[in-house]
């Protein structure tokens, strides 16, 4: 998906009975000379409306345009693989943690390589996944009969194992 916010002036913006007809699409991140463009088609610009390949993004009507800037090029250097491991990483934090995330906060865990993502959708997945590679020490098939995959199971959320409404199970290294 491509990264635009979509702008019209502020005159435009406070009076919702005219015609939104004057929009200037953004590209995110821009160039010097599209910031240019802008500031010469619309004076006092305000967003009306954007996308981002992040669901709960969300760019506030009158934003710092260089922080936009800022944070998009980072984002642009990623791939769809690191684009998706980020939106598991920002839904696992907002869902399972108390406290506020962001975006910026889940690409930093991303750079650091602080997490392991499992494409599973449940931990019971996981814990066989765990299993079979040896994480729990070498276990003869005639043992494995006798493991109690529930159990282990609730053991791996209980270490910090979290399910994703992204599909994902996650685990955070720090």
């Amino acid at each position: 998906m491509a990264n635009a916010v979509y702008l019209i002036s502020k005159e435009d913006y406070d009076d919702t009975s005219k015609n939104r007809t004057n929009v200037f699409r953004l590209p995110l991140p821009f160039s010097e000379e599209e910031m240019k463009e802008l500031q010469k088609t619309i004076k006092e610009p305000r967003v009306s409306d954007y996308e981002t390949c992040f669901e709960d993004y969300e760019i506030d009507d009158n934003p710092d345009f260089n922080e936009l800037n800022k944070f998009f090029k980072r984002v642009d250097k990623l791939s769809k693989v690191e684009i998706d491991h980020i939106e598991t990483i920002y839904r696992a934090r907002k869902d399972y943690y108390s406290f506020q995330t962001t975006y910026d906060d889940a690409i930093d865990i991303l750079e650091k390589g602080a997490y392991i993502i499992y494409p599973c959708k449940d931990i019971e997945r996981v814990t066989e996944i765990l299993v079979d590679e040896e994480f729990f020490g070498v276990i003869s098939d005639t043992l494995r009969e006798y493991l109690d995959y529930e159990l282990l199971s609730k053991q791996l959320l209980n270490d910090g194992y979290i399910e994703c409404s992204t599909g994902d199970v996650i685990k955070f290294l720090d």
